[in-house]
């Protein structure tokens, strides 16, 4: 093997002094975090190309582990199919193609087979590409879709017919992770990122309607905390929750109000994290607020601040409570106790 010496690229220090919680410090490198930046993209490059040239030599070793990789995979395979509200949902992969199948059947598995979306159709033309979110809509006519064609994770969100298996006319550029649906289908919440790719806010589309005129719901100012909206397992309410690292606080509004006003569930306070889940009547709270390993609490909708809530599952000694997922009649919670992960499923 021929050893040939390269010089890799040197970032240029520009300090930037940060104040913050009465601390002081100077970052060198602050300037790097602008991805719009010319000179961060040319630098990239530069490190892009001196690795590329350092591992030149390689290259036929990794095309060898890279045959062998691939060759233990099943590339043509079927996904575990679900049930819900009449339709049998799945996706599949192809041998030799490279994105999944988004696919489903009216009734039994015997039906005819509707391809919902096709990776490998929409990936068509581009060097990149990735599905951010498939959302189908509350009366599965519809699905919403978010696509990256250039690895900058800012993606396009476009809605297409089912019946015609045509795209509608929206189309809304610059859109990061986190979607939800009204109750109608006719309205879809998604989440907007700021330069430095913060999710921060959540937008209101309504379908047909011009995107300038979309509805800003919400917006976080705090740079320590990211935005998503979801909708409730139920499809009842549509969630916006904002979380840092250590905190966390949640609003909801009824998926068949879309216009409706978020209403904050707790305030947030540093260092307590909570999520929320709709359950029936009630609203199911996953917190670490007097619990260090998080406990379950619930609260009436129409009030579900701190005040209101009821224990449900306490802290346990040695078993840190990770999620919930919340069906009619019973709720799942996972959790780790003795270093293993567990389920359990609570009646209620």
């Amino acid at each position: 093997m021929k050893v040939t010496p390269l010089r890799p690229p040197v970032a240029a220090p520009r300090p930037q002094v940060l104040e913050a919680h009465g601390d002081r410090r100077v970052d060198p490198y602050y300037w790097l975090r602008d991805r719009q930046d010319p000179e961060v993209i040319s630098y990239l490059e530069a490190e892009n190309a001196y690795a590329a040239a350092v591992m030149a030599e390689s290259g036929g070793l990794e095309e060898s582990l890279y045959r062998e990789i691939v060759g233990r995979v099943q590339e043509t395979d079927t996904s575990a199919p679900t049930f819900y509200k009449g339709w049998w949902s799945y996706t599949r992969t192809v041998e030799g193609l490279d994105y999944e199948i988004y696919c489903r059947r009216r009734g039994s598995m015997e039906t005819p087979e509707e391809i919902v979306l096709d990776g490998n159709e929409l990936a068509k033309g581009h060097s990149y590409f990735e599905l951010g979110y498939v959302e189908r809509s509350p009366d599965e006519t519809l699905v919403a879709y978010a696509v990256d064609v250039d690895g900058s994770e800012l993606h396009t969100l476009r809605f297409r017919d089912l019946g015609a298996a045509a795209d509608l006319t929206d189309v809304i550029p610059g859109v990061h992770y986190g979607a939800a649906w009204s109750a109608d289908s006719k309205t879809f919440f998604y989440v907007r990122p700021d330069k430095s790719m913060r999710p921060y806010q959540v937008w209101r589309h309504r379908l047909g309607a011009a995107p300038e005129s979309d509805v800003l719901v919400f917006e976080e100012d705090d740079e320590r905390f990211e935005v998503n909206v979801e909708l409730s397992k139920s499809e009842r309410y549509i969630f916006i929750s904002t979380a840092s690292h250590v905190t966390g606080e949640c609003r909801f509004l009824p998926s068949d109000a879309p216009e409706a006003e978020p209403v904050l569930v707790e305030p947030r306070r540093d260092n307590i994290e909570y999520s929320v889940d709709h359950q029936e009547d009630r609203l199911l709270i996953l917190t670490n607020d007097g619990a260090t390993n998080f406990r379950l609490m619930s609260t009436p909708i129409d009030s579900p601040g701190r005040t209101s809530w009821t224990e449900v599952v306490p802290e346990r000694h040695g078993v840190r409570l990770n999620f919930t997922d919340v069906h009619r009649g019973h709720v799942v919670l996972g959790q780790r106790s003795d270093g293993l992960q567990r389920l359990e499923v609570l009646d209620s």
